[in-house]
């Protein structure tokens, strides 16, 4: 510290102030009494919980300005629609005494919900991913992140987690309002709760594993690049252009060839993995009936290799 600076501790009579040390040209080094942190430190697991909330937070969009809450809201309300309909079918239905011929002949059931709002789902792991990871890389904050306590497959499994859950919850949300709507319209509540109760474990069972599916995959794909509008089309590419390669051969190549493309295809995996979930035994596309087993084994695989991808990425990525 110049002699000037040193000056403003003491007055031109004093001597050196309290834990000044004096140079020999009148320098001055003061202990300003600086310590270190002495509270309790929270350490990994409460900072990896706290990058879970935060992140589960983003992805729908809370905690920033309105228009960031118009694609999550905005889907999840289209997704919500066909169980809206479904319960005010089964509502007249009931008015009319044809209740249930009505339900027999409805294509909106719980079995058959994921293959209605598929591509709702595939639009909110393409916007969302993105959003999770683009801009801590483009705003090269990873180095804050990874300075602390937290690691880099921590930040990874944080963010998988995250949109897992924020998928889990768009999933689960519309075939809530079916299970809670039959059992209102049941002139019995706790019989009509009762009748559904054995569907919820297959409900689950597929949210779960189509969750993690499509929010690993998404993930691993978003984390190659900072670009959001990049990432998004490269998401829709993996989903789009192997179903529409099933489509094409479903026309020209022999039906095993077209069962085993169609376990590379995202689309077609996870409508094989809801049959088999909901007790079917036979899946895929309508020229190669394939078994649905093979489906969820498939989905795992999927979901195992975008997982590693993920992680190794951020092992690796400079930030």
């Amino acid at each position: 510290m110049s002699g000037a600076a040193g000056g403003l501790g003491r007055g031109p009579a004093d001597g050196p102030g309290r834990g000044a040390t004096v140079g020999a040209a009148g320098d001055s080094i003061y202990d300003l009494g600086y310590r270190g942190y002495q509270g309790v430190r929270l350490g990994r697991a409460h900072a990896v919980a706290s990058l879970v909330r935060q992140s589960f937070r983003q992805s729908w969009g809370m905690g920033r300005p309105g228009r960031a809450k118009i694609v999550p809201f905005g889907l999840a309300a289209i997704a919500t629609v066909p169980a809206v309909v479904a319960l005010g079918i089964s509502a007249l239905a009931k008015q009319l005494g044809a209740a249930d011929m009505i339900e027999a002949a409805s294509p909106i059931r719980y079995e058959t919900y994921y293959p209605v709002i598929g591509q709702v789902v595939f639009l909110f792991a393409a916007a969302q991913a993105p959003e999770l990871l683009a801009r801590d890389q483009r705003h090269r904050v990873l180095a804050l992140f990874f300075s602390r306590a937290i690691r880099r497959e921590d930040y990874a499994a944080a963010k998988l987690l995250a949109l897992g859950a924020a998928m889990l919850a768009f999933l689960l949300f519309p075939l809530a309002v079916i299970f809670v709507g039959r059992a209102l319209l049941a002139a019995d509540v706790v019989a009509g709760v009762a009748a559904d109760a054995g569907a919820v474990p297959a409900i689950v069972g597929e949210a779960l594993l189509t969750a993690w599916l499509l929010a690993a995959m998404s993930l691993a794909i978003a984390s190659f690049t900072p670009r959001r509008a990049y990432a998004t089309a490269a998401i829709f590419a993996v989903v789009v252009i192997p179903a529409a390669t099933v489509g094409v051969l479903s026309e020209l190549a022999p039906g095993q060839v077209v069962g085993a493309v169609s376990l590379f295809s995202p689309g077609d995996v996870l409508d094989g993995a809801n049959a088999f979930v909901f007790g079917h035994a036979q899946a895929g596309p309508p020229s190669a009936s394939m078994p649905s087993l093979a489906y969820v084994g498939s989905a795992l695989a999927m979901i195992v290799v975008s997982t590693a991808v993920l992680v190794a990425r951020f092992l690796r990525i400079e930030p």
